[in-house]
């Protein structure tokens, strides 16, 4: 337990400084803190402040190794690299894909591993660490995980978001460790051969498995209902409509339909049932051969997602050491898991998916034997309602900072849905496995048609039921939530966790604390709610137009610059006594207004005016800016913004220019 939370302030370190630091002078530098914390614990006369030190030692120790994992992972600089040496041109490489393709609408989605490229010289080249690039391919051609392509296409960089305070592709990507992309077009590209590794082979009869099962369920004859099935049991959202995703969305039961520890947790207790292990010692080893290979050939089938992931290896750990007699605490074992995980892909830690899985299931083991205690009910099936109710209570509790941050909306309707769509998940998780294989194995027409209305029949009643829900208790939009006020409720529940732990008895300093939390956190969202009223600009690139764009918005009302001058090269327009100019293309510089604005928005390669160099008071630059324009207005001590690392630049009516 003790492990994880520097090994997480490490990666969060790399991350920020941008894994400047290399990851081989990370590794000496942890070499040398082990080396010194060996040599004061092997002194004969050890003093009081060896142990401290020691213990300091370890911790640093343990930080600088997850720094130097987090930058061997970390494929920006090659990434970068590449694009800026072949920004503009067709590059030949060859792609290995790396994951299962989605096929969409009009392409085909996949992710590839660049394995080699061909330089200006003609020369063949590998990056040292790799590259990883999202690739579409404008074509129905079937491919499949370790298939190679042979590419002559132009690599790209991921755009900002399109409008303000919209939804961050581009950080989205980042997050999962892809910088680039690129758009294969009919005849840019040739199939090689197939990769020959192990690995690579069972994956991709993993992924032929998937097709399988995803084929039965679609001929299954359940029309909508597939959809939601699919996704239910393998995870995969292809065939669910955008009206059911905004249903379960709204009522707070969207877990149901990701693949999670939920339902691994039904495959778990399914085999614990068959085989009784507690009842039947001899047989717990061949409880663990039958269980673990289903349990993690179910992860990779669905895709092998952080939650997955998680609750397979703390399953494992736990069966594990039931089969060697040995106790289990469910903190360290949850803390086990995660530092396994984080160690093999520091990224995760940026997944929301990860992120909600941790924190609801450390929201289960603190807070359900607490709730659960407060009331007994005699009937059974109060009692099983009492304690699914405790369960998602518990997670909900700890889940809220990040629901309130991601989406920006509180689902009151969170507490009777998973009342109503947690029961039968595992009898429609198990009885669309079995209709996918009897479909598959040409079963009788009759027992096929009896199981498929029947679970059409289920999923009916609980859209239906949904709807209701949503319709009596609607979502709270919570727009001016920010990251300020989930660290606000995460002090509240860190109180209140000290609270039931007894390590803060003094009752009034523990209200006290709340009421300030509490207060700062009202204060904030009002502050929020009152910069939104205000006038606002947004400056921005729009990639899609390669120009830069600005909008006025104030309250529902908004002003766009892309209808009026989006043909214009050079424009300007004046808001709140303020002079804005955007210049989107090159252009005579001497033939540009004679007065300086007050916010110079440049987009051209060409030199900047030295009259707007000396009297504008803010320069915001695009990605056709060059960098030497760049270094000029630094050296002019001049207050600079670069777009392209920004993504959005933002100011109020009554803000100073800053």
């Amino acid at each position: 337990m003790r492990l994880i939370l520097p090994v997480i302030i490490g990666i969060v370190l790399a991350r920020v400084s941008g894994a400047a630091v290399p990851p081989v002078l990370c590794f000496v530098a942890a070499l040398m803190l082990l080396s010194l914390a060996l040599l004061l614990y092997a002194q004969r006369r050890r003093r009081i402040w060896h142990d401290k030190l020691l213990t300091i030692l370890f911790y640093l120790f343990v930080v600088l190794c997850a720094v130097s994992r987090y930058s061997l992972v970390h494929q920006e600089k090659e990434a970068m690299w590449l694009y800026e040496r072949c920004q503009g041109q067709l590059l030949a490489w060859v792609a290995e894909i790396d994951a299962p393709p989605v096929q969409k609408q009009r392409y085909i989605e996949a992710e590839v591993r660049l394995l080699v490229y061909r330089d200006t010289e003609g020369i063949w080249r590998q990056l040292k660490r790799g590259c990883r690039v999202l690739l579409r391919i404008q074509d129905s051609l079937r491919v499949h995980i370790g298939d190679r392509l042979l590419l002559k296409t132009q690599l790209a960089t991921f755009a900002p978001p399109s409008e303000p305070d919209g939804f961050d592709y581009r950080l989205y990507m980042h997050n999962q460790n892809i910088y680039l992309s690129s758009w294969a077009k009919a005849g840019s590209y040739v199939r090689l051969e197939r990769s020959a590794h192990l690995w690579q082979g069972i994956r991709r009869g993993i992924a032929l498995w998937q097709e399988h099962l995803k084929r039965g369920l679609s001929q299954a004859g359940l029309k909508q209902s597939a959809g939601v099935l699919l996704a239910l049991s393998l995870g995969d959202k292809s065939l669910l409509q955008q009206d059911t995703k905004q249903l379960y969305a709204d009522t707070g039961a969207s877990h149901v339909l990701a693949v999670s520890g939920l339902h691994v947790g039904i495959l778990f207790l399914l085999m614990q049932w068959l085989w009784q292990p507690a009842r039947r010692p001899a047989l717990r080893w061949a409880f663990l051969l039958t269980t673990l290979p289903l349990l993690w050939g179910y992860a990779l089938l669905t895709g092998a997602s952080p939650s997955v992931l998680r609750a397979s290896l703390m399953f494992s750990l736990f069966s594990l050491a039931s089969c060697m007699n040995r106790t289990t605490n469910a903190y360290n074992t949850l803390a086990l898991s995660a530092f396994l995980l984080l160690l093999l892909n520091p990224m995760l830690l940026f997944h929301l998916s990860f992120q909600l899985s941790y924190m609801a299931v450390l929201g289960i083991l603190f807070f359900y034997p607490r709730l659960s205690g407060l009331w007994q009910p005699r009937f059974t099936f109060l009692r099983k309602v009492y304690e699914l109710l405790c369960v998602s209570v518990a997670a909900q509790l700890t889940t809220l900072p990040l629901t309130l941050l991601y989406f920006r909306q509180l689902p009151l309707a969170s507490l009777p849905s998973s009342l109503l769509v947690v029961p039968p998940a595992p009898f429609l998780l198990l009885a669309s496995f079995v209709l996918a294989l009897l479909i598959l194995l040409h079963a009788p027409t009759g027992l096929t048609t009896l199981l498929s209305k029947t679970l059409l029949s289920i999923q009916g009643f609980i859209e239906t039921a949904l709807e209701v829900l949503r319709e009596a208790l609607p979502p709270v939009a919570m727009p001016y939530w920010n990251t300020v006020d989930s660290l606000i409720v995460c002090g509240l529940l860190l109180l209140l966790v000290l609270y039931l732990t007894k390590e803060m008895p003094f009752r009034p300093f523990v209200a006290c604390s709340a009421i300030v939390l509490v207060l700062g956190s009202t204060y904030n969202i009002y502050k929020q709610y009152a910069l939104h009223k205000e006038a606002r600009m947004y400056v921005w690139y729009n990639a899609r137009h390669k120009h830069c764009e600005v909008w006025l918005v104030k309250g529902r009302e908004v002003w766009r610059s892309e209808p009026l001058c989006c043909n214009r090269r050079a424009w300007r327009i004046s808001w709140k006594e303020r002079s804005v100019c955007v210049v989107n293309a090159p252009i005579d510089t001497t033939n540009l207004w004679t007065k300086a604005p007050d916010i110079l928005v440049w987009n051209s390669h060409r030199t900047i005016p030295s009259r707007y160099v000396q009297a504008s008071q803010l320069f915001l630059l695009g990605p056709s800016a060059s960098k030497w324009q760049e270094k000029m207005l630094q050296q002019a001590s001049k207050k600079l913004y670069d777009l392209r690392k920004l993504g959005v630049w933002s100011i109020s009516e009554n803000s100073p220019i800053e």
